[in-house]
């Protein structure tokens, strides 16, 4: 199902597509089709779900999806149907301002803040709106920006100092971008961000912005993590971002997925 949500606190509207464990009547089908903007392109996704369908009873644990720089809700549907085939209640956001149908350039910056607010928006409000959402078991899903989104949302702070020194050594290379307007970005989610306990675990592929994270953050990371990338990535690129990610974090266990070859 599709569920609005309003942050008042931040004046911020944002969507989700929600997937569950379901009851199907007599004569039902898993078929719906998803659509999506993508510019002034019309997407349609085929999929393998009942929308609005009778939820299961019992309760199942909570997955918050996080997209790409631009991406959209749908952009992980085989997996987002996958997961809920197996007996999670799997939500994925669409972060205003970072869509395909409405980014915007300055969102490249406030998306740091906002979208790691959003997944923790979203995981006070479930459990409120979908029946057998388990608040208190809760992984993180993300790609790309959302690879970063999903570990800052899980206590993994900025820091201003380990990104100047990456940018001094790498000439200003890729995330360096963000250093003039990073103040505000540390002040908002840096060291005074803390674990959340609900969430369990982590999985990340091909994540960007492994500099702007606080290297004794990674260290202390504690939640069980997935890292994913290709080898060949030259957005998110590899030896700067999901293999730094993943040989930093003090997550135990901790598994990297390399695909060899692969881009973004």
């Amino acid at each position: 199902k599709t569920l609005k949500l309003t942050d008042s606190t931040r004046k911020r509207d944002f969507t989700l597509e929600v997937w569950y464990p379901a009851k199907l009547a007599s004569g039902q089908l898993e078929a719906t089709v998803y659509r999506a903007k993508a510019g002034a392109l019309d997407i349609k996704l085929p999929g393998q779900a009942r929308r609005d369908a009778a939820p299961s009873s019992g309760k199942y644990p909570l997955i918050i999806v996080s997209h790409g720089q631009p991406g959209s809700r749908y952009a992980l549907t085989y997996l987002t149907e996958a997961l809920a085939a197996r007996g999670f209640v799997v939500a994925a956001i669409d972060h205003t301002g970072s869509t395909y149908a409405d980014l915007k350039q300055e969102s490249f910056v406030s998306s740091i803040v906002d979208r790691p607010l959003d997944v923790l928006y979203a995981l006070e409000a479930l459990p409120k709106l979908i029946p057998g959402v388990d608040g208190q078991n809760v992984g993180l899903l993300g790609y790309s920006y959302g690879g970063y989104t999903s570990l800052n949302a899980a206590g993994v702070a900025l820091s201003k100092a380990d990104l100047e020194t990456y940018c001094k050594a790498t000439n200003n290379e890729g995330p360096c971008f963000t250093l003039p307007f990073f103040d505000p970005l540390e002040a908002a989610r840096g060291a005074k961000i803390k674990p959340d306990p609900r969430i369990k675990a982590v999985m990340v592929m091909a994540p960007y912005g492994a500099p702007w994270f606080s290297k004794s953050a990674l260290g202390s990371m504690k939640v069980p993590l997935v890292v994913g990338g290709g080898s060949a990535d030259d957005v998110a690129v590899y030896a700067r971002d999901a293999k730094t990610i993943f040989e930093r974090s003090g997550s135990k266990p901790k598994f990297l997925l390399t695909l060899e070859g692969a881009l973004h």
